[in-house]
Protein backbone atom coordinates (compact mmCIF):
# COMPACT_ATOMS: atom_id res chain seq x y z
CA UNK A 1 0.00 0.00 0.00
CA UNK A 2 1.05 3.41 -0.83
CA UNK A 3 1.77 6.22 1.33
CA UNK A 4 -1.38 7.99 -0.57
CA UNK A 5 -3.01 5.40 0.24
CA UNK A 6 -2.60 4.73 4.23
CA UNK A 7 -5.27 6.86 5.48
CA UNK A 8 -2.62 7.99 8.62
CA UNK A 9 0.01 9.24 6.63
CA UNK A 10 0.27 12.80 6.25
CA UNK A 11 0.32 12.53 2.05
CA UNK A 12 -3.51 11.17 2.46
CA UNK A 13 -5.58 13.31 0.72
CA UNK A 14 -8.76 12.28 2.09
CA UNK A 15 -10.86 14.50 -0.78
CA UNK A 16 -8.80 13.01 -3.53
CA UNK A 17 -9.73 9.26 -2.16
CA UNK A 18 -13.26 10.42 -1.36
CA UNK A 19 -13.87 11.57 -5.13
CA UNK A 20 -12.32 8.22 -6.17
CA UNK A 21 -15.03 6.16 -4.76
CA UNK A 22 -17.37 4.75 -7.41
CA UNK A 23 -21.00 4.20 -6.45
CA UNK A 24 -20.35 0.32 -6.73
CA UNK A 25 -17.93 1.14 -4.14
CA UNK A 26 -20.63 2.76 -1.55
CA UNK A 27 -23.49 0.55 -2.85
CA UNK A 28 -20.98 -2.31 -1.79
CA UNK A 29 -20.33 -0.36 1.83
CA UNK A 30 -24.22 -0.46 2.35
CA UNK A 31 -24.86 -4.07 1.39
CA UNK A 32 -22.07 -4.93 4.16
CA UNK A 33 -22.66 -2.27 6.78
CA UNK A 34 -26.46 -1.43 6.88
CA UNK A 35 -29.23 -3.63 8.05
CA UNK A 36 -31.55 -1.71 5.91
CA UNK A 37 -30.20 -0.45 2.32
CA UNK A 38 -34.18 1.03 1.48
CA UNK A 39 -34.78 4.68 1.21
CA UNK A 40 -36.11 5.97 4.75
CA UNK A 41 -38.82 8.11 3.40
CA UNK A 42 -39.98 6.04 0.73
CA UNK A 43 -38.70 2.46 1.43
CA UNK A 44 -37.31 2.24 -2.17
CA UNK A 45 -33.82 0.66 -2.93
CA UNK A 46 -32.49 2.49 -5.71
CA UNK A 47 -29.47 5.23 -5.57
CA UNK A 48 -27.62 7.70 -7.42
CA UNK A 49 -24.08 9.26 -6.63
CA UNK A 50 -24.91 12.94 -6.30
CA UNK A 51 -21.48 14.17 -6.02
CA UNK A 52 -20.06 16.22 -8.46
CA UNK A 53 -17.04 15.31 -10.60
CA UNK A 54 -15.19 18.49 -9.26
CA UNK A 55 -16.42 18.86 -5.82
CA UNK A 56 -16.48 17.34 -2.64
CA UNK A 57 -19.56 17.18 -0.11
CA UNK A 58 -18.78 17.38 3.28
CA UNK A 59 -20.62 18.72 6.48
CA UNK A 60 -18.44 21.69 7.78
CA UNK A 61 -17.66 22.36 11.47
CA UNK A 62 -18.52 25.78 12.79
CA UNK A 63 -18.72 26.27 16.88
CA UNK A 64 -22.31 27.28 17.54
CA UNK A 65 -20.86 30.28 20.11
CA UNK A 66 -17.97 32.80 19.07
CA UNK A 67 -15.86 33.40 16.06
CA UNK A 68 -16.11 31.38 12.86
CA UNK A 69 -12.97 29.48 11.51
CA UNK A 70 -11.53 30.38 8.30
CA UNK A 71 -11.00 27.40 7.05
CA UNK A 72 -13.35 25.51 8.87
CA UNK A 73 -12.94 21.71 9.51
CA UNK A 74 -14.59 19.91 6.68
CA UNK A 75 -15.41 16.15 7.26
CA UNK A 76 -15.78 14.60 3.65
CA UNK A 77 -18.67 12.86 2.62
CA UNK A 78 -20.45 10.22 0.29
CA UNK A 79 -23.78 11.05 -1.07
CA UNK A 80 -26.55 9.18 -2.64
CA UNK A 81 -29.87 10.49 -3.47
CA UNK A 82 -33.19 8.04 -3.72
CA UNK A 83 -34.20 7.46 -8.04
CA UNK A 84 -37.65 7.66 -6.20
CA UNK A 85 -38.24 10.46 -3.79
CA UNK A 86 -35.07 12.40 -3.58
CA UNK A 87 -34.00 11.84 -0.43
CA UNK A 88 -29.85 12.57 0.07
CA UNK A 89 -28.68 9.82 2.27
CA UNK A 90 -24.99 10.62 3.78
CA UNK A 91 -21.80 8.75 5.18
CA UNK A 92 -18.85 9.74 6.41
CA UNK A 93 -16.38 9.11 3.68
CA UNK A 94 -13.49 7.88 6.22
CA UNK A 95 -15.39 5.27 7.24
CA UNK A 96 -16.31 3.89 3.51
CA UNK A 97 -12.42 4.52 2.50
CA UNK A 98 -11.83 2.09 5.54
CA UNK A 99 -14.10 -0.31 5.06
CA UNK A 100 -13.29 -0.57 1.31
CA UNK A 101 -9.45 -0.68 2.60
CA UNK A 102 -10.06 -3.37 4.90
CA UNK A 103 -11.66 -5.47 2.60
CA UNK A 104 -8.87 -5.72 0.39
CA UNK A 105 -10.52 -3.07 -2.61
CA UNK A 106 -8.45 -0.88 -4.96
Amino acid sequence: MSDQEDQNSPDFDLGQATADLSLEDIIEFFNAKLKNHNCPACLENSWTDVRAADSIHGLIAQPLNGPVTVPAPMYPLVSVSCNNCGFIRSHMAAFVLSWKESNGKK
